[in-house]
């Protein structure tokens, strides 16, 4: 079946339950998709299934989550989902400044 887009009600933009998980800082009633943007989209990215990023290209535009990736980094990756999600997902080829800022350290 086709992902459905965040946008489930035109009134109230919320998020659906398949991915509630994925954003825990805050209470569900509580994101709003213009204002929690960058959450959203670093954690559908980092956490997210195939199918939850689906519906998050459905969502945003590709370049807006690219502008978020890029300009918001999030300490939230491994070395491995970063590099998945920069190359793979967003076909970004450059370095990106500081992605050290990027990768979470368990050390």
């Amino acid at each position: 079946s086709e992902p459905k887009p965040f946008i489930i009600q035109a009134m109230k933009q919320s998020v659906p339950s398949s991915i509630q998980g994925l954003i825990w800082s805050k209470n569900n009633d509580m994101i709003d998709l213009e204002k929690d943007k960058s959450v959203i989209i670093h954690h559908t990215l980092r956490y997210g299934t195939v199918g939850d990023i689906a519906c998050l290209l459905q969502t945003y535009p590709k370049d807006t989550i690219t502008s978020v990736f890029t300009t918001q980094p999030m300490t939230i990756y491994s070395p491995s989902s970063f590099n998945f999600i920069k190359r793979t997902v967003l076909n970004i080829t450059q370095e990106l400044p500081n992605e050290k800022r990027y990768i979470q350290s368990f050390s």
